[in-house]
Parts: structure tokens; sequence; C-alpha cells
């Protein structure tokens, strides 16, 4: 699906009270991640069994439905206190779903002492796609909030925050300052109203922090290859993606696209009936 894992190096040192490194001290390291991060309410899927990622060499801590929710490894400090797995840093990898995670290093001796660390996992360069008088934003649900048609009688607090509606918003190109996803969306809009006189309708786009979307709130079984085609988003984790509800009109919306650069292509997400999918520079497949 044109994803990249995701990995970091987590650096833990143990040092005494004067701050001299304490060697051959072991450490326990988890990872958990926070369930309503990165835009993933979950409201009404009610799963709550966010994929933890995971530590080279390392092991499941806490298994829930077959999905791991806390990763774990543990490490021994070296002469300079930093603690070591096989010799090398420890090192995690994310899942491929944004948001925070909770990094808790415990000091396995009678103090337990404990340090904590967040990392957010997120994508690059996303803004919210502002609002404006030439498009309507819609496909909120209370899973991922945002602005929803009053025909799917989405809860009124479910349709905000908006968090389905972001989008990559800076040059693509740096030599070529009009080459921006976000700015180029909002010129078709533009081109669709004056062509059409109908707006634009906007469903989902990409979360806060981008990553996997998966629609339903099953986590990975909505976005992973066997699944995506038949239920969930296979792409939308760039910021480079935008489902239209405009069904029917998708001359008109290639069209219009066109007359705004022509960056963004129409491409045809999951096997069964969707609303036109529309790709910068087809960079998510």
């Amino acid at each position: 699906m044109g994803t990249t894992v995701s990995t970091t190096s987590v650096i833990v040192q143990v040092k005494d009270a004067r701050g001299n490194a304490l060697a051959g001290q072991n450490v326990s390291l988890s990872a958990q991640p926070n369930l309503t991060s990165g835009g993933h309410l979950h409201g009404q899927s009610g799963n709550a069994n966010a994929p933890a990622g995971s530590f080279a060499a390392g092991v499941c801590v806490q298994s829930v439905g077959g999905t791991c929710v806390q990763a774990g490894v543990t490490c021994t400090t070296d002469a300079n206190g930093n603690c070591m797995v096989n010799l090398s840093t420890p090192v995690y990898q994310a899942s491929q779903f944004s948001g925070d995670v909770l990094f808790t290093a415990t000091l396995i001796s009678p103090s337990n002492a404990k340090s904590t660390a967040t990392l957010t996992v997120a994508m690059p360069n996303l803004d919210l796609l502002p609002d404006a008088t030439y498009y309507d934003k819609t496909g909120g649900t209370c899973d991922h909030p945002g602005p929803a048609r009053a025909d799917r009688n989405i809860p009124i607090a479910c349709q905000s925050p908006d968090d389905n509606h972001y989008v990559y918003s800076s040059p693509v190109d740096p030599n070529k300052p009009n080459s921006n996803p976000s700015l180029q969306l909002q010129m078709a809009a533009q081109a669709f109203l004056k062509a059409t006189k109908s707006k634009m309708r906007l469903n989902d786009m990409s979360l806060p922090d981008g990553g996997g979307f998966d629609i339903f709130g099953q986590w990975d079984k909505d976005v992973s290859a066997n699944n995506c085609k038949f239920r969930g988003h296979c792409w939308h984790r760039l910021g480079k993606s935008v489902d239209v509800e405009n069904l029917g009109q998708l001359v008109k919306l290639e069209q219009a696209f066109s007359d705004a650069g022509n960056r963004w292509i129409y491409v045809r997400e999951g096997n069964t009936t969707a609303y036109p999918h529309f790709q910068w520079d087809n960079q998510e497949k």
C-alpha cells in the first residue's frame, strides 16, 4: 500500500542521585498507545485495542483479541548507564496507525523506579482543510469525528472536532510553489462549482497525524491488504487522498482537478462501489 516501516531508537539511561552512570541495571521498557489520539476516537465501534507496535528482540506484554496492545523489551545498562539490547540501543517499530505512544522504563529493582516519555507517530506537513463556501466537508463518524451529512444521523457530539479532513499542505516539489495538494484541491473545488453550479462534497481525506484510516474502527482489520479493498480505506495515510461524494459526476470532477493543475488523479479504491477517489500523483499506491 505504499507504506514505510517507521522505527526509532529509544534511549534509556540509568544514573544515581549524583548523576553517576550505573552499569549492570536491568530495565523493563514498554510501549502502549494512547487509545484516543491521532483521530481514533472509536466511539462507535468501541474497539480500543490499538496496536502497540513492537521492539526488536522484544515481546508482547499484553494481547487483546489477537492484537498486541502493549509491547515490551528488557535491556541492561552498559558502563555509560545506557540501556542496551544485544549490545544495541532498543529499537521501536511503530504500528501503521498514527497517534501518541507512551513509553515507560521501569528499573527492575526494589525501588521500582519509573520514567515515562511520549512519542507521537505522525506524517509530516498535514493541516486541516479550512472551511469554505465553495465545498462541503462530510464523512464524520463517532469513530473518526468530523462534519457529516444530515441524512447520516451522526450525533452532533461526533461531528467535532474535524478529524477526517487533513491534507498535505506544503509544496511537494520545493521548486514549484504551486505543487501544494491542499491549495490545488481548493482550486479544483472552485472550478467544479463554476462549471456545475454545485459544490464538491469532500468525504474522508486523512486523520490529523495521517497513518492508517480504519474506517470502521477495527484497526488492522480495516486497512490490511486483504481486507481494505472490501471494507476499509486502502490509502488515506499521507494527506494525499480524498473521496468525493459527487457520484455520477466523475468526468466533471476530473476536468475540475485538471483545471487546477492535474496533480490530483482519479484512482479506483477497492472493489466495491464507493465515492470517486482522487490521489495526488498516485503517491499512496
